[in-house]
């Protein structure tokens, strides 16, 4: 199945003034999100034992007072150590893909490019799946509001979270087309430089 090209950015700009737009803000975005890791990681390793104990009594996670053992703060601790290397670890590829797309742009390498059009269609596979589902949760959520006269607000939040799904997954889609265009273009332009070579 071919994909549909885009001929230009919003209207007004190149494929390819298109593509390092949104190779910077993707960047800039994975830095963003590895400062707010790092400062998370050096705040949470200052945490004292106590402070710890009180956080996860805090949470919910042992309503009862009193009852809280060591270990089980040792062990509520380590797993959220561990989630947090992980989500830092997914951080971390996703800041080099999103630096790799910006340098095979500048570089116009569309080998380099490949790796964030292979994330962000995986990206808007999950994000089309997520809207199908929660099309199906808010049609029997909405029908339970109103044969119950159930309240405004609620049925304002799914509209937002259905409207701000949507939005998304627009967007998203519409940045993987762009990008796809520019890489679509860049292997064709050496594919014919390849051919120009090759018959002289």
């Amino acid at each position: 199945m071919r994909l549909p090209k885009v001929n230009n950015f919003l209207g007004c700009m190149t494929i390819h003034t298109g593509a390092a737009i949104i190779g910077w803000l993707c960047l800039i975005n994975s830095i963003f999100v590895l400062i707010s890791l790092t400062t998370y990681a050096a705040e949470f390793s200052q945490i004292s034992e106590a402070q710890q104990e009180s956080m996860i009594e805090r949470l919910g996670n042992y309503p009862q007072n009193d009852t809280t053992d060591k270990e089980d703060i040792k062990t509520v601790v380590y797993y959220v150590q561990v989630i947090f290397w992980f989500i830092f670890a997914i951080g971390i590829c996703k800041f080099l893909i999103d630096l790799f797309l910006v340098i095979g742009v500048h570089k116009k390498n569309h080998y380099l490019m490949l790796p964030w059009l292979i994330m962000q269609g995986l990206g808007c596979i999950l994000l089309f799946t997520a809207l199908i589902i929660w099309s199906v949760l808010i049609l029997m959520f909405l029908v339970q509001i109103l044969s119950n006269g159930g309240d405004d607000h609620q049925f304002f939040r799914a509209i937002a979270i259905t409207l701000g799904l949507i939005i998304n997954s627009v967007l998203a889609s519409y940045c993987f087309l762009i990008v796809h265009t520019c890489y679509t273009n860049f292997k064709n332009h050496l594919k014919q430089s390849a051919m120009v070579y090759v018959k002289m």
